[in-house]
């Protein structure tokens, strides 16, 4: 009973930390992808404030750069309406790739939000069985790591 009791608590230990380092893992690695692949780039990019319009049936961002006038599209139109001001992002070199500036449609797009979970919770699955299924050579190990006494600190305080 004891033998069994020690392998589950190790178990549950093992699949706390497992579970904590892969959120962790997650939002390191998502937010450097978000950060790093954003078109037009955040870094080398302007900014100015654009009129949403319909046009073609569809809503776009109008605003200048100085210049001329551009359209940027409006990714998710459900959050938008007509004669609306938001923020647009855009290269001076290149106005007509622009985007409109904010953290859903920019920043995180639904499509990543989605595919990024669904990669996890598939990856979290497959560490999850491999590790409810050890050997049971891995099993006697980490009975016996568990018997081995507590190295005694140097000092005390």
């Amino acid at each position: 009973m004891l033998k069994s009791c020690l392998v589950a608590g190790l178990f549950i230990s093992t699949f706390a930390t497992l579970r904590l380092t892969v959120i962790i893992l997650y939002i390191v690695c998502f937010g450097c992808y978000v950060l790093f692949t954003r078109q037009p780039d955040y870094f080398d990019s302007e900014q100015t404030i654009g009129n949403i319009q319909l046009q073609e049936g569809k809503l776009v961002a109008v605003f200048s750069d100085g210049k001329n006038t551009h359209h940027a599209e409006v990714p998710y139109e459900f959050l938008h309406q007509q004669g609306e001001r938001v923020e647009v992002i855009y290269e001076a070199s290149n106005p007509s790739q622009a985007k409109q500036y904010g953290l859903i449609g920019y920043w995180i797009t639904f499509g990543e939000l989605f595919g990024s979970l669904f990669i996890i919770i598939v990856l979290y699955f497959v560490a999850v069985s491999i590790t409810s299924n050890p050997t049971p050579e891995a099993l006697l190990e980490e009975i016996e790591s568990g018997k081995k006494k507590p190295r005694k600190p140097k000092y005390d305080l």
